[in-house]
Parts: C-alpha cells; sequence; structure tokens
C-alpha cells in the first residue's frame, strides 16, 4: 500500500499548524482595531483592521489550508472506500493533472484481466514511483487513484 496511518497523522499535524496561523492572521488586526475602538474611538480604523485581517485569513485558507483539506479528504476516502485489483502493463505517462484537489501523475494501463483493454489510472505525486514501458505491475485502485501497485 502506498498510504499508510503515519501520512493521515503527518498530515493532520500539518493542517492544525495552518488552521492555528489562519486564525491568528485574522485575531491579531481584530484585536487591535478593537482595542483601537474602545481607547482611541477611531472607529473607521478598527473596521478596517478587521476587514484587512478577514480578507488576509480567507487569501490564505484558500492558498494554504484548501489542498491540505482535499489531501485529507482524498486520504480519508480511500481508507474507507472500495477498491478494486488489476493486473495490467504500463503504456504511457501523461501530463501531471489535478484530480479532487490532489495533484496526480496521468497513467495508463493495459489490462490482462479484461483482455488488454486500456485503464486510465491516477497515482498522486507525493509518492515517487518508477514505472518500466511494457512492465506488468499489479494496480490497486480506488476509483481511478491508485492505492497500491507492486511489480509482478
Amino acid at each position: 500500500m502506498l498510504y499508510s496511518a503515519k501520512d493521515r497523522a503527518v498530515l493532520r499535524g500539518q493542517l492544525f499548524r495552518r488552521l492555528s496561523l489562519d486564525a491568528l492572521i485574522f485575531l491579531v488586526p481584530f484585536a487591535i482595531g478593537l482595542v483601537l475602538m474602545y481607547t482611541c474611538r477611531i472607529e473607521w480604523l478598527s473596521m478596517l483592521l478587521s476587514m484587512l485581517g478577514m480578507v488576509a485569513a480567507v487569501f490564505y485558507y484558500g492558498m494554504c489550508v484548501s489542498p491540505f483539506l482535499s489531501y485529507d479528504r482524498f486520504l480519508r476516502e480511500i481508507a474507507a472506500g472500495r477498491s478494486r485489483s488489476f493486473t495490467g502493463a504500463f503504456l504511457r505517462e501523461e501530463s501531471a493533472s489535478v484530480r479532487d484537489g490532489v495533484a496526480c501523475r496521468t497513467l495508463y494501463f493495459a489490462d490482462k484481466d479484461a483482455s488488454d483493454e486500456e485503464r486510465l489510472c491516477y497515482l498522486d505525486l507525493e509518492k515517487e514511483y518508477d514505472f518500466s514501458e511494457g512492465g506488468l505491475y499489479r494496480v490497486t485502485a480506488h476509483g481511478q487513484s491508485i492505492i497500491g501497485i507492486e511489480p509482478v
């Protein structure tokens, strides 16, 4: 198997740190704005700081937290979902793509179990694996995502 419980634990730690930083990005300008509003009575400045904190937090969430949430969702699905296996010869690799928020390598196999029918599969870019053209592999997939691979 390409994925383990350790992958999910490491991801959870990174996700917690990023969400904490996102909350901090929002709360610091908001707190400064509240202090200014109650001490100096500069209402427009406190509103500006609150909006600035909110915009920065939403931007950081979209750029740095959202990809981790997509990957966490992906790991949760492959751990609990149904998988199937097939034996196939590696045909070719095409350009990288993003599938369900996860960057993947696009791979094609000739399925030996289904009379050399061509199968499209995706392998997570984080998982390194070298394929030899025409090599025979036992592929375990969840949907079209490869979760296990071994040479035959």
